[in-house]
């Protein structure tokens, strides 16, 4: 016996489509298919979004943490340059004609400028400015200098005195990177 089904319709019918078991059970797998499809996606863009946020997280936090040792970083970095301008000049491993020149050239104008340098340091330079030709002014004159370290010089003007002191220009480096630092925030 088959079965059969009785159906009463009050308007009219469009169309009609005989659906056999196999066709229902394949647009409902299709169907849990989209669904499961769609489930996926979200759970996608969910994973997305929360990496997102992550990444954002991390990248503020790093920005904090080195901003919050900014300062024991740049004094390491000097501490480092420092020890390691210490052993150059401890091997002798500097050109002083470079310091004297660059110390020169940060004078002022003066009639008589008297370039002081550690006794060592005279013997080298006089001895690089003969090999290599260099040449002061006539209202230069250079002179040996106990007080003044390896490495560095004073000049003394009628207008006061400059000097080339490896401290210094490490204390200025410091200060750079620490106000570069400030003007980034």
């Amino acid at each position: 016996m088959t079965d059969q089904a009785i159906l009463n319709i009050s308007g009219p019918v469009e169309s009609v489509d005989v659906v056999d078991h196999k066709q229902m059970e394949q647009a409902m797998r299709t169907k849990a298919e989209v669904v499961e499809y769609q489930q996926a996606r979200r759970q996608f863009q969910q994973a997305c979004e929360a990496l997102s946020s992550a990444a954002a997280e991390l990248e503020r936090y790093c920005t904090t943490l080195f901003s919050s040792h900014r300062e024991q970083i740049v004094r390491l970095s000097l501490e480092i340059a420092s020890r390691i301008l210490g052993r150059q000049v401890a091997e002798r491993n500097y050109a002083i004609e470079t310091i004297v020149l660059e110390a020169l050239a940060a004078a002022p104008q003066s009639k008589q400028l008297t370039v002081r340098l550690n006794p060592d340091d005279v013997t080298a330079f006089e001895k690089v400015a003969a090999e290599q030709a260099v040449s002061l002014p006539p209202n230069v004159h250079v002179a040996a200098d106990w007080s003044v370290k390896p490495a560095e010089c004073a000049i003394d003007s009628d207008q006061g005195i400059v000097e080339s002191m490896i401290d210094e220009h490490l204390r200025h480096i410091g200060q750079a990177l620490l106000q570069a630092k400030q003007e980034d925030q």
